[in-house]
C-alpha cells in the first residue's frame, strides 16, 4: 500500500495546494514506493504567501504512474501481493505459541476479529519473549519458581510473547482471561517497553514483572554498559510509566542492562 501521506500529497498537487517539494520527492524515493522519476518531470512555483512550500505539476507520465499505483496498492495483504506490496498490511490475523511444562507445544489461532482456537487456559501464566526460555521450559519453570518467587504449577501456561507481538490487540479477549500474568522480559529498553504496552493492553488484568531478586547484582556484574542515547530513552518511559519505573530507575541507575536468557542458565 503506497503511504497515506503521499495519497494527500497527490491530492493537494491536483487541487493546486501548496506542498512540502522535499517531503514529497521523500515520498516517491521511499523503498516502499521506489517511484523513478527525472528531475524535469517536477516544476513547480513558490507562492509569495508560503516561503517554505510549492504550487507542484507533475509530467503527465509521472503522474500516471503514481495514480496508478495508488490505485492498484491493494486494500488487504492479498490483493497488495499483485503489485508485490504485502508487507505494507497488516496480516489478517495472528497466533500465539503456548506450552506447559511435561506438554508439546500448542498454537492459538486468532483471526481479524480476535476470535481464537479452543484452548483450556490455565488461571495464571508466564510470558516470555525468549525463544530459548520458551523451549527449555523445565529450566524456565524452575528459574521463575527458584530465583523470581513465582508460583508455578504443572498445568501453569507459558506464552512466547515473541517481543511485542504480543501486544497485538487480537490478543486482549484471550489474554485478559488469565487472573495473573507474569511478564519475564529482558530487562532492558525493549522489554520495558512490551512489559509497558502489555499492561496498557490489559489495564484490567492484574499482573507484575518478574525478575531474580539478585537483579541489582546481575546488572552490576554485566561490563558493557548501556549507551546514553538507550538510558535516556529508559528514563524516559520510566517518567511516564509507573509500571515499569523501578526497573528503568535501577538501569539507569546502574547504566547496564541484562538479557532474560541469562536468568536459566545459573
Amino acid at each position: 500500500m503506497i503511504s497515506k501521506s503521499l495519497q494527500k500529497l497527490m491530492k493537494d498537487i491536483k487541487n493546486g495546494v501548496p506542498i512540502d517539494l522535499t517531503k514529497f520527492k521523500a515520498e516517491l524515493n521511499r523503498p516502499k514506493n521506489q517511484i523513478q522519476f527525472e528531475a524535469e518531470e517536477i516544476s513547480c512555483y513558490k507562492p509569495v504567501h508560503d516561503v517554505n512550500k510549492y504550487v507542484v505539476t507533475l509530467s503527465e507520465r509521472l503522474t500516471t504512474l503514481i495514480e496508478r499505483l495508488l490505485s492498484e496498492s491493494g486494500t488487504d495483504r492479498i490483493s497488495a501481493a499483485h503489485q508485490n506490496r504485502s508487507h505494507s498490511h497488516k496480516v489478517g490475523g495472528s497466533y500465539l505459541l503456548l506450552r506447559r511444562l511435561s506438554q508439546h507445544p500448542s498454537i492459538v489461532l486468532f483471526d481479524c476479529s480476535g476470535f481464537s482456537t479452543e484452548y483450556y487456559q490455565s488461571e495464571t501464566a508466564i510470558i516470555v519473549e525468549n525463544r530459548q526460555l520458551f523451549i527449555h521450559a523445565d529450566k524456565t519453570f524452575r528459574a521463575a519458581k527458584m530465583e523470581m518467587s513465582i508460583p508455578t504449577y504443572p498445568e501453569m501456561d507459558m506464552v512466547f510473547g515473541a517481543g511485542n507481538e504480543i501486544c497485538n490487540s487480537l490478543h486482549k479477549e484471550f489474554l485478559s482471561k488469565y487472573k495473573k500474568l507474569y511478564l519475564c522480559f529482558d530487562c532492558d529498553l525493549g522489554g520495558m517497553t512490551t512489559a509497558n504496552n502489555v499492561y496498557n493492553l490489559l489495564p484490567e488484568t492484574e499482573m507484575c514483572i518478574s525478575f531474580p531478586s539478585d537483579l541489582q547484582k546481575r546488572l552490576e556484574n554485566v561490563v558493557v554498559p548501556a549507551n546514553i542515547e538507550t538510558l535516556n530513552k529508559i528514563a524516559q518511559l520510566g517518567a511516564v510509566s509507573s509500571f515499569v519505573r523501578p526497573f528503568t530507575t535501577l538501569i539507569f541507575q546502574t547504566r547496564k542492562t541484562i538479557e532474560q536468557e541469562s536468568f536459566i542458565n545459573d
